[in-house]
């Protein structure tokens, strides 16, 4: 029988090796600890190697008003690499509802020319919590004002080069009042139907990941 280090394995390679050399009973509660056993080592050794990069050196590029741009140097197992990232407040993103429908808003990106559709969302100010920051953009985007806000987690939206957290909400029980869009700011409201929003995420119809992961979240939420 050939050599092998058990504790070098997966999951699955634990469960593969063990299942062709007997399917009896004793064997499999064997499979089952080695399994246990596996999985605690590699999440061990995940936690220790997520810690081999050592910040040599920071250098700032740029500084914008609501992000900037540093440079790192690395040191990855001995050898010396750089990570470019860009350094944000946080920000917030609100599913309103009202009655059987979402409020979202088309939007134009200068980055990607282009207008999608996406739920309301905004910066966070310095020292502004996510909750005043998500009734206060909610306000200015759509007009409306969220008697009720429910927290549902927090999201890094692009972890491999930035360190944005986006903290998302669902707003109920809107009470109308008025926009106050900044001067550059080309939105307009769209009230879409829950089971439409949801169909069109499903399909892959849309293309704002933030507004995708939101709707998609409420779906399995309601389930």
């Amino acid at each position: 029988m050939p050599s092998f280090n058990l504790l070098s394995l997966t999951a699955l390679d634990t469960y593969s090796v063990i299942s062709t050399i007997s399917p009896s009973p004793l064997v499999l509660t064997l499979t089952l600890l080695l399994t246990i056993i596996s999985l605690y080592y590699n999440i061990d050794r995940f936690k220790r190697n997520s810690c081999l990069y050592k910040s040599v050196e920071r250098r700032e590029v740029y500084k914008g008003k609501i992000l900037s741009l540093r440079v790192d140097k690395v040191n990855i197992n001995g050898r010396d690499s750089i990570r470019e990232v860009v350094e944000h407040h946080g920000s917030v993103g609100i599913l309103p509802i009202l009655d059987d429908s979402f409020v979202l808003e088309k939007q134009y990106r200068y980055a990607i020319d282009k207008v999608l559709l996406e739920i309301p969302a905004g910066t966070l100010e310095d020292g502004e919590e996510p909750e005043e920051c998500a009734k206060r953009e909610l306000l200015e985007e759509t007009g409306y004002y969220p008697n009720t806000l429910t927290y549902i987690g927090k999201m890094y939206l692009t972890p491999g080069y930035c360190t944005e957290a986006m903290h998302f909400f669902i707003a109920d029980d809107l009470e109308l009042k008025s926009k106050d869009l900044d001067f550059d700011e080309v939105i307009s409201t769209e009230i879409i139907k829950i089971e439409d929003a949801i169909d069109m995420a499903t399909k892959g119809e849309i293309e704002d990941i933030k507004t995708a992961y939101a709707i998609l979240r409420y779906a399995a939420k309601v389930k």
